[in-house]
């Protein structure tokens, strides 16, 4: 087997992010063979768009995620510093895309980590956790049509995040959490919190990411944010020109946001 360049797909992936067109696929000449090789792809990506990364995001990492997908380990990307946002502020998004948005928690790293790994439990790297939205949005357009391979290569389908207040993980479980939550947009519920094996554990979740840093020889940076993977089902929007405003209820707290389309 040839030895694979990935700098072609990245080339094409970084041209769909500048432009905010969808690529639609990436030509079988230039597409990663496998998991490792669309890591490959994804490091390029990064590095072609020249933007400081702000920490990581998971994705597909339930366990119903996972099986569905045919995978054992959530598929990672980086979360970019023009793509942080914080609560009350408006996200724009390139109105050719569809853009997904999911609520999750956000872990902040409170030590450097290195890739040979400490053993030390996830919940004691974290120096403290907020409430986010992510928006996760495809390079390539359809959401339902994308194997692992090109939501890896594509940064996870990362886009923005927005942080909201910080949330006390000791005292609060994460299950009753998602079971009180309700994300409504322009006044109407439009996705409950997940349940069972569809929900994901936000601790369980940092592991996965420690063992992924370890395999790519990647140290993870004290203050990186870490998402972990959604507790709702997904809100999506088609393209166009839009505004929506977007409120999540949980607990006896809420959150909004405002996104905003245009073509």
């Amino acid at each position: 087997m040839s030895v694979y360049d990935p700098a072609p797909a990245a080339s094409l992936l970084s041209e769909a992010w500048r432009s905010g067109k969808p690529l639609g696929t990436l030509p079988d000449r230039v597409r990663p063979r496998s998991m490792s090789e669309a890591y490959d792809v994804q490091d390029r990506l990064i590095s072609n768009l020249g933007h400081n990364v702000a920490g990581w995001k998971l994705g597909l990492g339930s366990k119903n995620a996972k099986r569905r997908n045919g995978i054992f380990s959530p598929v990672f990307g980086r979360v970019l510093e023009p793509g942080l946002y914080s609560a009350g502020e408006t996200v724009h998004i390139p109105g050719a895309m569809t853009v997904a948005i999911e609520f999750e928690i956000a872990f902040i790293l409170g030590r450097d980590i290195f890739p040979d790994g400490s053993g030390e439990l996830a919940k004691n790297l974290v120096s403290s956790s907020l409430v986010a939205f992510e928006f996760v949005v495809s390079r390539f357009g359809d959401h339902d049509r994308l194997d692992t391979v090109s939501i890896t290569a594509d940064n996870g389908m990362a886009y923005a995040v927005v942080l909201g207040e910080a949330i006390d993980l000791t005292s609060i479980s994460v299950s009753d959490l998602a079971r009180s939550l309700t994300i409504r947009v322009n006044g109407e519920d439009m996705a409950p919190g997940l349940v069972g094996d569809d929900l994901v554990d936000p601790f369980a979740a940092l592991d996965e990411l420690l063992l992924h840093a370890r395999e790519r020889h990647i140290m993870l940076q004290k203050g990186a944010l870490i998402m972990t993977g959604s507790l709702s089902a997904p809100v999506r929007f088609k393209p166009g020109s839009f505004t929506y405003e977007v409120l999540a209820r949980y607990l006896r707290s809420e959150m909004r946001c405002t996104v905003s389309g245009s073509l």
